[in-house]
């Protein structure tokens, strides 16, 4: 989960609430709330912070690890530097503290900062003071640097994918053998690609040109794991972002279709109703994949977890795609559906429903025969990373598309 439902977001503050009058513990309350995401930075930050102050250093440093992968933020990797110089690691102390300081100097929010972050402070021996704060953070970074070659080996070994990473991040153009050097890295590098597009969904980290490579790069390295990430941004305002997203689902179906088939299967009843329409989407490119049908199907199960009062629109919606994606075949299957689930929409709903349906079917305006053939962009995770992809906008399309329903 990259985008925070308002759902989680109003349960996440009455806990925290309840937890500031004294209801209940702290320490609950931050539970609670990473059962429902699991990568809440602040909450990573403060469990961390309570653990510290019970005396648990070892469980304060766990939670910062965990909150400077959810979202690869500056700040989580200095607290996490100062964590773990406090536990006896000041060697890794050092060497995650540069990472931090790098991170902070692409923030563009950096230009409104008159001083180094208070953490910081025990690195700033020997500096000259008055310097500007890109100066100092220059100066800082070269100080870093220039202990690298004293490092020791288990260091470089924690730290190689995350240097990977921010080599990425730093990058103002992505050549082929960086590109080469982080797919080689495959599952292993899953996770924190997509901590970086957490990153930029939550709170608008990184550049989106950075993020368009991590879009692509997961693609290329064809992980299931990151189709649910890809769902979700396929959907961002930024056509570059969603058009990427797109391209890199395909990849993936691409490159390994029986376990991308599986890894949908397991994901799509447990989805809310925004993110089972973003899947169906998908499969206008995929009209011949073996999986589809029951895929469709899947999505028409647990649908108690979408509002009623949006129920309506979901099936409509959802029979749409059916009949774009699998032409005849799909008539049938939202046919099925609306048999079936009818019950579950209001009377109007189910109404409009059903005439939408048949605005596809023979008799009632043949539109089937109007359907085009949707095609897979075709360019290259070298292309994208390089910035030399160019992406339709979906978005108007879609209007389009809806107007001519409408009519």
């Amino acid at each position: 989960m990259l985008f925070v439902p308002d759902s989680i977001l109003e349960s996440r503050q009455r806990l925290l609430n309840k937890a500031e009058a004294g209801k209940i513990p702290h320490e609950r309350a931050y539970r609670s709330i990473l059962e429902s995401d699991p990568y809440d930075e602040q909450v990573l930050l403060d469990f961390s912070a309570l653990c510290e102050e019970q005396g648990d250093r070892e469980a304060a440093e766990k939670y910062g690890w965990r909150a400077a992968e959810a979202q690869m933020s500056w700040e989580a990797w200095l607290e996490l530097a100062r964590l773990t110089a406090l536990r006896g690691n000041e060697p890794l102390g050092i060497a995650v503290a540069e990472i931090g300081t790098r991170r902070l100097k692409l923030d563009s929010s950096v230009c409104a900062m008159e001083d180094l972050p208070d953490l910081l402070a025990a690195y700033k021996t020997g500096m000259p003071h008055g310097s500007k704060l890109a100066s100092q953070l220059d100066a800082l970074i070269a100080i870093f640097e220039s202990q690298r070659a004293e490092e020791l080996p288990e260091v470089t070994r924690r730290l190689r994918l995350h240097r990977l990473l921010l080599e990425l991040e730093e990058a103002d153009g992505i050549e082929r053998d960086l590109v080469d050097r982080i797919v080689r890295e495959g599952e292993a590098i899953v996770p924190l690609l997509i901590g970086l597009l957490r990153g930029y969904a939550r709170e608008d980290l990184c550049r989106a040109q950075t993020i368009e490579a991590v879009l692509a790069l997961l693609g290329e390295i064809g992980s299931p794991s990151a189709l649910e990430a890809l769902i979700e941004f396929s959907d961002f305002d930024d056509p570059e972002l969603s058009g990427a997203a797109g391209w890199a689902f395909n990849r993936i179906v691409e490159l390994q279709p029986e376990a991308a088939g599986k890894a949908l299967i397991a994901m799509a009843p447990k989805l809310d109703g925004r993110m089972r329409l973003l899947l169906a989407e998908r499969f206008v490119f995929w009209p011949r994949w073996n999986v589809i049908d029951r895929l469709f199907d899947l999505m028409t199960e647990n649908v108690d977890l979408i509002p009623r009062e949006e129920r309506g629109e979901f099936f409509t919606k959802l029979a749409i795609s059916m009949i774009v994606a699998r032409r005849r075949e799909g008539l049938q299957l939202a046919r099925r559906m609306l048999r079936r689930h009818g019950n579950l929409m209001d009377r109007d709903s189910r109404r409009e429903c059903n005439e939408k349906i048949e605005l596809f079917s023979e008799n009632g305006g043949n539109l089937l025969r109007t359907l085009g053939e949707a095609k897979r962009a075709e360019w290259t995770v070298y292309q994208i990373c390089a910035g030399e992809a160019e992406w339709p906008d979906d978005q108007e399309d879609d209007q389009e598309d809806e107007a001519e329903f409408d009519d």
